[in-house]
Parts: structure tokens; sequence; C-alpha cells
């Protein structure tokens, strides 16, 4: 590479490649599967749950006395405004029933996408990888909802489509003292839903 005009680095085990890779912008990374330390697959992984560390959430909040809250989960591939709003027709929901919505961004989605497409990563190959996913997802929305608590929401419910759907029905078993659960047609089995997507 050196020889055609490139700039190389290199680091000689995982943990100081996934710290270059950290501190310094690279066109493209090559990792050795072997690497001593950390494997080339666990720092492929590290560097792609890197754009996750922040949760997302896109909110029509109305002024003055609190409203209900609906927090939308959105299914695979989704996680942009122009999608989640018309998917979840939020306008409405706003303006007509007079809630305050909440629009959750999943885990590998929309400004946390970490592929070339929203949800690459999420229903991978390796199954741990979504685990992780989907627990971060809930743990998000755990933290969204405790906000929403802390801000005097008076009533909160929850509507999640496809994964979003499965990533609902997951929460209501978890958090206590939501009002309402829409499944709108919840992944069932994620083996299913990754033949179907991959």
């Amino acid at each position: 590479l050196e020889a055609k005009g490139y700039t190389v680095d290199f680091a000689g085990d995982g943990l100081l490649a996934l710290q270059l890779a950290t501190s310094e912008h690279f066109d493209a990374i090559v990792l050795d599967l072997m690497l001593p330390g950390l494997n080339g697959l666990e720092v492929c992984r590290r560097l792609r749950q890197e754009s996750n560390h922040t949760a997302h959430a896109w909110v029509l909040r109305h002024p003055g006395p609190q409203r209900p809250w609906v927090v939308c989960v959105p299914g695979y591939r989704m996680g942009r405004p122009s999608v989640d709003f018309a998917g979840f027709r939020a306008q409405w929901l706003h303006h007509t029933l007079g809630l305050n919505v909440a629009i959750f961004v999943m885990p590998f989605h929309g400004p946390r996408t970490c592929g070339r497409r929203g949800g690459d990563g999420y229903l991978s190959c390796d199954f741990l990888d979504t685990i992780h996913a989907q627990a971060q997802a809930v743990w998000d929305l755990r933290r969204l909802i405790g906000w929403l608590r802390r801000q005097g929401a008076p009533a909160i419910g929850v509507h999640g489509v496809s994964l979003g759907g499965y990533t609902a029905a997951l929460l209501s078993a978890l958090e206590p003292g939501i009002e309402r659960v829409v499944l709108g047609i919840p992944a069932a089995c994620f083996l299913d839903l990754t033949r179907a997507h991959i």
C-alpha cells in the first residue's frame, strides 16, 4: 500500500489497534483475526459499538401543562426522521390527539448507524451482536422513560413496529407503569427475521 502512495499505520495487537482506530481517522482498516490480545473480530465489534454510546430520540413536545407521552419504537432499517415521522403518523399523534411524542432511535439505526445502511450490525450473522443491540435498546428505552417521568409525564404509552414491536413487548415486561403498549406486526423469531433480511 505504501508503494501505491497510501499512508499506513500498524498495530501489533488488538488493544493497540483499537486505541489507534479510535484516536485517528482512517479511510480503511484491515484487521487480522489472529491479533494477540483482542482478536480482529472483537476489535471490529467494539469499533461498531462506538456510534451507539449515545442514545437518540426525535421529540415533539407541547408547551404548557404536561400531557401524556407516546414512545414510538421503530422497526428494522428505520431510524430517519422522514421515515419514522411518517410511519408513526407523528404529526397526527401530536397535533390531532394532543400527545407528546418521542420516537426512539434503535441501536445501529439513524445517527447510530455503523455501516452503509441503518440496521447494519443489528441482525448480523453473529447473534451475540443482536443480543447486545437488543439489551442496549431496552436499556436506552428505560432511560428515556425515566427521563419522561422526571419531566412530570402523567402517562406513558409505547408503540412499536416490527423489530420495535418485539422490543416494546420486552420493554413492557421489564418496565413497570407503562399504561398502554401497541405491538404493530411484532417480530417473533429473530432467526426468521434474519433469514428474511440477510
